[in-house]
């Protein structure tokens, strides 16, 4: 049986343990907090006394540490990694960064999951260096695929773009709720009503583009009748600029992210 080594059992750990749990592989993980290992052995995985009892049981290991933790978790575990795929979430650490306390050659994978991961529904860039072969690169998309979507990335550096997109995406999705929830209270809804009719539009919204049979653009102007409604609300928009503050706004995650990732 292939084993996969968690080094971190927080959320995304978990997230990972819960969408594998019921997969052939098995899942061992260690986390310096006895709380998170007790949810992760809650969750169907076996727990490890430390990092490096962790990675020497196992073919695949997922670095899902904070980022402030990662060189040090490496440095751990750096000599007993031959022959494993290192796959790393960690927001803001580079492969060069990885590579740098790491045998050469490691083969290593960079991913960039979401919080609807969670629940099954995220997606996760992928990135991978020509030491990775395409054995590694499938069984790292099956592991992410436990959690939702997968896309690759050509470079890493696009794994900036990423992040300012689906990484913080939902925040962006979940400000908007915000506002319309407190928008519909102002005009004089109950709150639970509002809240109701706002998350249950956001989710149909968000189904009927998944679905791929029109594109966004197109199914907003189906919904938009020549003095209607809707054309109200988004000529409001139109005035308002929200167009340029959207992309201002990814603009600025994008280079904070790069901020991260050189700091």
């Amino acid at each position: 049986m292939s084993r996969i080594a968690f080094i971190g059992a927080g959320k995304i750990a978990q997230a990972f343990i819960q969408g594998l749990r019921d997969s052939s592989w098995e899942l061992i993980a260690f986390d310096p907090q006895p709380e998170m290992l007790k949810i992760a052995e809650k969750l169907g995985a076996k727990t490890a006394k430390s990092n490096i009892d962790a990675v020497s049981k196992a073919e695949t290991v997922i670095i899902c540490t904070k980022p402030d933790k990662v060189q040090g978790a490496l440095i751990e575990i750096s000599k007993h990694l031959e022959n494993r795929l290192v796959i790393s979430v960690a927001a803001g650490t580079t492969i060069d960064q990885i590579e740098a306390v790491l045998k050469e050659n490691t083969p290593i994978i960079r991913a960039m999951p979401n919080t609807p991961a969670l629940i099954r529904s995220g997606i996760t860039g992928l990135f991978a260096r020509k030491e990775v072969s395409e054995l590694q690169k499938n069984l790292a998309e099956k592991i992410m695929a436990s959690i939702g979507k997968t896309i690759w990335v050509t470079s890493e550096q696009e794994l900036n773009i990423v992040t300012a997109l689906s990484g913080s995406g939902p925040a962006y999705f979940f400000l908007l709720m915000e506002y319309m929830i407190e928008a519909g209270r102002e005009e004089g809804l109950d709150q639970e009503v509002v809240e109701k009719l706002v998350i249950q539009t956001a989710l149909g919204a968000s189904k009927m583009a998944d679905l791929g049979l029109e594109t966004p653009k197109k199914l907003k102007e189906n919904v938009t009748s020549p003095g209607g409604t809707t054309e109200a609300a988004l000529n409001s928009y139109k005035e308002d600029n929200f167009k340029e503050a959207v992309k201002k706004a990814v603009r600025l995650a994008k280079l904070k992210s790069i901020e991260l990732s050189e700091s």
